[in-house]
Order: C-alpha cells, then sequence, then structure tokens
C-alpha cells in the first residue's frame, strides 16, 4: 500500500511538473511574440508619383533608391518596387489593360510565353527550371514565378514578377532570391511586405497635402545664441524657424532662397531648425523659404514662408 501511495504520489508530481512546463511554454511563445511586436519598427516611404509602402525596417532594409525605383533587402531576399500611372499598364491583344481580370489574363498569356521560351524571362541568364503554371495572386496583386539554376552552383533561386493595377497607379514588383527557399516562402515573404502598399488618387494627395498645410503657420524668429554648427557664420542673420502650431509630424528640412538659389538646413538633434543668411545689400531684407514636413503617409510636403531681417 504504501508503495502505491508513493507511485499515485510520483504520477501527481509528474503531472504538476508537466503542467508546469507547459505553462511555462506557452509563457515563452506569448513573451517572444510580445517582444518581436516589441521590436517591430514600422515606416511609411511614399513613392513618387502616388503609392506609399509601410513595412517593417527590422525585417525588410532600404538599401537603394532613385526617382524610378524603391528597394529593400531582407534576409536573402531582394524586392524591387518601381511605380508608375495607370497609362503604362501593359497590353494585351494591342489593348491597354485596365483592370484586375485584364491584368491576370495578361499575366496567363506571360505564363504560355513562358512555356514556349523559359530562358527569355532569366535575368540573369541561368536556365529556368521551374514555373508557376498560373498567375499569383496577392491581395490586389497578380503575378507569375519562376525557379531558375545557377549555372555555377547549380542551386535553385526563385523570381516573382507581379503587378498592381488601378485608376490610380500601375505598379510592378520584383523579387529575387539569393538562397535556396521554395517559392511558396519567397511568396509569403512578397505577400506580408505587400500588405503595407497603398495607391492614392490626385485628388486624394491635393487634399491631404492642403490638409498638412494648414495645420501649421511658419514663424522665424532671431536666435537668442549661434549654435556650434554656424559658428563659422555668427556675423550674418541667424534665426530658429518653428511651427506656432505643435509639430505632430517629422520636419525633413529648410529651404532658404537667397539670389537665384536656395540653402537647405537640417534638423538638430532635438528636432530645432537654425538657418543663416546675409545680403549685400543694407535695411530691411524679405527671404522666403520652404518648410519640407514628412507627412504620415511618408510624402514630404512643402509649407512656404516669409521672413523680415535687417542686415546691417
Amino acid at each position: 500500500m504504501i508503495t502505491c501511495l508513493g507511485y499515485y504520489d510520483s504520477i501527481k508530481q509528474s503531472n504538476t511538473m508537466n503542467l508546469l512546463s507547459v505553462l511555462r511554454s506557452g509563457f515563452c511563445i506569448a513573451a517572444m511574440l510580445i517582444t518581436q511586436d516589441t521590436i517591430a519598427q514600422m515606416t511609411t516611404q511614399f513613392l513618387e508619383p502616388n503609392i506609399s509602402i509601410t513595412y517593417d525596417t527590422t525585417r525588410f532594409k532600404p538599401y537603394k533608391r532613385d526617382i524610378f525605383t524603391f528597394r529593400v533587402q531582407g534576409e536573402q531576399t531582394e524586392i524591387k518596387l518601381s511605380p508608375g500611372l495607370s497609362e503604362k499598364a501593359p497590353s494585351l491583344d494591342n489593348k491597354k489593360t485596365t483592370n484586375l481580370s485584364e491584368l491576370e489574363d495578361y499575366y496567363k498569356n506571360t505564363i504560355d510565353r513562358l512555356k514556349k521560351d523559359p530562358g527569355s524571362f532569366s535575368l540573369s541568364g541561368n536556365p529556368v527550371i521551374e514555373y508557376e503554371r498560373k498567375p499569383l495572386k496577392m491581395g490586389s496583386f497578380r503575378g507569375f514565378s519562376f525557379v531558375e539554376e545557377g549555372k555555377s552552383d547549380k542551386k535553385r533561386y526563385a523570381q516573382i514578377f507581379a503587378s498592381h493595377l488601378s485608376a490610380n497607379d500601375y505598379t510592378s514588383i520584383h523579387l529575387r532570391s539569393f538562397e535556396q527557399k521554395p517559392v511558396d516562402i519567397q511568396y509569403q515573404i512578397l505577400t506580408e511586405f505587400l500588405k503595407g502598399f497603398k495607391s492614392y488618387s490626385a485628388a486624394e494627395l491635393a487634399t491631404h497635402e492642403a490638409d498638412i498645410r494648414k495645420k501649421y503657420t511658419v514663424v522665424v524668429s532671431k536666435a537668442e545664441t549661434v549654435p556650434a554648427s554656424l559658428q563659422q557664420r555668427a556675423k550674418e542673420y541667424i534665426a530658429l524657424v518653428r511651427t506656432k502650431e505643435p509639430m505632430q509630424d517629422k520636419i525633413k528640412e529648410v529651404y532658404i532662397s537667397v539670389d537665384g538659389y536656395a540653402e537647405v538646413f537640417s534638423p538638430n538633434e532635438k528636432g530645432e531648425i537654425y538657418i543663416a543668411t546675409k545680403s549685400n545689400k543694407k535695411g530691411m531684407i524679405e527671404r522666403t523659404g520652404r518648410l519640407i514636413v514628412i507627412s504620415p503617409i511618408g510624402k514630404h510636403i512643402s509649407i512656404p514662408f516669409s521672413f523680415q531681417y535687417e542686415q546691417q
């Protein structure tokens, strides 16, 4: 009997330990999820003429930008985003595609061409050894994918081409992988990235810019002290540029127009912007400038202002 009680006590203790282990594991998983959410650093990038992309910079790091494209890199993955107007949409049977259904038909046609000549779609010259049989659907994006084999290392690398077509835009996107991961994995990566995609009409952008400009009144006042960054220009007119209203958006820079050119001043570590300017003329001098604000959608909004100062 004593032996049996010991046996049952052992089972009870084992069950308790198992329960504690499960609770501890659940707590660890929850903590990991909370940590991941906490360390995520979301940012929004506006791309001319009319799209924005919101993404996690801890997962997708921007590394190259020009006037036509925006690129980010993840873990062994590169994504290139190329915005444009809807007039740049591709043609099918000599007719411009105008909606998602027609865009899907365009990619069906593209896949048919891929079947006939797989090599023509490889930008690197590597042979295409696998491709999708039907267009991919990623939210409001349509596209296709294929896998190529490296000539030298014989490894498999996935590529995905896709587009977004609306009355506002035609945006193309290209993902390429630098490691041997299945297309499905790359598809998930791209789908996650595109969750933050949004396009805007010209009217929406005009209203957005007007609303930002209405929020702020720019004030220019003579600086009480000369900041270290402008010590070499201490004999000029040194001023602090701010807004009368509390700043709710990020300030990028200030442009001051001087005799046909613009001088750029950036915020200091406190977010303050000091400017310096001078004139060869004496008396009251008037200057114009532009405060550049980064709006919530990542667009740079220019707020014009003017000020006067006395040149001794």
